[in-house]
């Protein structure tokens, strides 16, 4: 089908939604868009998809049963632009078939006949060759759509055009459905947990993520660290490192060499390393997880999206696919530098000293500065960010990142990280933070890692800032909290700018493009030749909706 996208009000737990849904028995599988504030904490539409197999049911990639291959296209990205009745109509193109040589059931965007994801045969019950019904059109639980019934002409009301109905025998194609069919509420909403449910599922994450410790330290911000075995922390949880050979003495083969090893009489390293002369050699320090941690997180928004061409908009405003351009999510802004944009690169690393600020942030929202490497749907990331959201306060930490397109996850939440250190954590506080004008505090950062497709080199390395706030409320500031005026004395920075070659040999980088998109907020300035100590330096930050 081919849907316009609308954005209908909702309150509370109510939802409005179109979709695509195809059944066979007790499993079902949908796609379309959806206005849910329950779901996703404001009231954007956004892409979905829902699954179902008659025991389980979960949205978008809340259980394990999708497979995402598209690095451009986020399951539950926010519509940036929707239709206004009588006015600028937008619309989405989307169909489910079925491969007939493997058996899993595809969901492709049909203006390019791009595939999205898939539903893997083996998570279904009977679903392996056919659907029995299929259904198109709006749900929700209490008004349809915008409000009005539908009439023509079509630009006036929710509309479906070219239909896309595929099993072993049929193939229905570009039919054109003239009426919206108004359906009634049928509880897609997936399998609601009862409270003893759920907190015996907060409890069996809990023990997953809390391994026995032999030590425990306590920081001045309260935060409690188990020194865990080496071998028993959570990355070796995952399937693909059970027969894995690392140990606590291993290091890169190879590092991101920086020019000189100029230091400053101005700028400090802010503590970052536990007390106590951090845990006992054979161990590593993991940040003990709560069960208010557990429910804080489910607040997270999804993550910053990969910055390339999105499909999910109005044809007439898409991106000139002949020059690639960048997109984050609804609700992010970013000010940041980066490396041209071309599939053939391959790099092998990145690095940044980055000064180290406290900008105000309030409720879910966060405000970082991060060096990121993308390979297609791969992303890893590392650097300072102030989020109560996720850590329950309003320090300046340091972080890392992980996403493969399936998944995400902070620091040490998922089996993703491999520690070695057994004095850095890798969500500590830091402080002192520096302040405008005055004493500056820095940290080096640097990334050379091995994953999946990420075998032997990136194909993109970013640098700078990153903001995020939900719908309706004020843009935080980031870095300084001012505009860069380039002069690193009043600016966040990020310096010695270092590329590595998937050789390991550094790269001499030149000028960059920058990215910013809400320059009435936000700035990045690129200075290549900032000076002997600073060398390769950007500045950026910005006030956000703050005075």
């Amino acid at each position: 089908m081919t849907t316009n996208v609308y954005n209908p009000h909702v309150e509370g737990q109510q939802n409005s939604a179109c979709r695509l849904k195809l059944i066979k028995g007790a499993n079902m599988i949908q796609v379309g868009w959806r206005v849910d504030p329950t779901l996703y904490c404001n009231n954007a539409t956004r892409f979905f998809i829902h699954f179902q197999d008659g025991e389980n049911a979960c949205f978008n990639l809340l259980c394990p049963a999708f497979v995402l291959v598209n690095p451009g296209v986020a399951i539950d990205g926010a519509f940036d632009i929707v239709s206004q009745r009588g006015g600028k109509v937008y619309e989405i193109g989307l169909s489910i078939n079925w491969d007939q040589n493997e058996g899993n059931w595809w969901l492709f965007y049909t203006e390019t006949n791009t595939p999205i994801c898939f539903w893997p045969r083996e998570v279904f019950d009977d679903f392996d060759y056919f659907a029995t019904s299929v259904k198109w059109g709006g749900v929700e639980t209490a008004k349809i759509s915008n409000c009005h019934a539908p009439k023509r002409p079509a630009q006036s009301a929710p509309s479906i055009f070219n239909k896309m109905i595929m099993n072993r025998k049929i193939i229905i194609q570009q039919l054109l459905l003239l009426l919206f069919l108004c359906l009634s509420y049928d509880g897609v909403r997936g399998t609601k947990l009862s409270d003893k449910q759920e907190d015996l599922e907060l409890e069996r994450q809990l023990k997953r993520l809390n391994k026995p410790a032999i030590k425990t330290i306590t920081t001045e911000y309260g935060d409690i660290y188990d020194c865990v075995d080496f071998y028993k922390q959570p990355a070796f949880d995952h399937p693909l490192l059970k027969n894995h050979n690392y140990h606590p003495q291993m290091k890169p083969s190879s590092y991101v060499k920086e020019s000189d090893s100029t230091t400053s009489t101005s700028n400090e390293l802010p503590r970052i390393r536990l007390p106590e002369g951090g845990c006992p050699v054979g161990t590593v320090p993991i940040r003990r997880t709560t069960k208010e941690d557990l429910i804080r997180h489910k607040l997270l928004p999804p993550p910053e999206d990969i910055m390339v061409d999105n499909p999910l908009i109005h044809r007439e405003i898409s991106i000139d696919s002949k020059k690639r351009r960048y997109k984050p999510l609804q609700g992010y802004k970013l000010a940041i530098i980066h490396t041209e944009d071309n599939p053939s690169n391959k790099f092998g690393g990145g690095a940044m000293t980055t000064s180290i600020y406290n900008p105000h942030v309030e409720g879910q929202q966060h405000s970082a500065c991060r060096l990121k490497i993308v390979k297609g749907p791969n992303i890893i990331q590392v650097g300072w960010r102030v989020d109560p959201t996720l850590y329950g306060d309003n320090a300046t930490r340091l972080y890392i990142h992980f996403q493969d397109g399936k998944n995400a996850c902070f620091n040490l939440l998922c089996p993703a990280f491999v520690l070695v250190n057994r004095e850095i954590v890798v969500d500590g506080a830091l402080y002192p933070v520096s302040q405008r004008g005055g004493k500056l505090f820095e940290t080096k950062l640097s990334i050379n890692w091995v994953f999946d497709d990420f075998d032997y080199y990136a194909t993109s390395v970013q640098w700078g800032g990153v903001v995020y706030s939900p719908p309706g409320i004020r843009e935080p500031p980031m870095g300084s909290g001012f505009f860069p005026i380039r002069n690193t004395l009043y600016d966040a920075f990020c310096r010695n700018i270092t590329l590595l070659s998937d050789k390991g040999d550094n790269i001499n980088v030149g000028q960059l493009p920058t990215y910013v998109n809400n320059p009435n907020l936000y700035n990045a300035i690129d200075i290549p030749n900032g000076g002997d100590y600073f060398k390769h330096v950007m500045v950026y930050g910005g006030p956000g909706e703050h005075s």
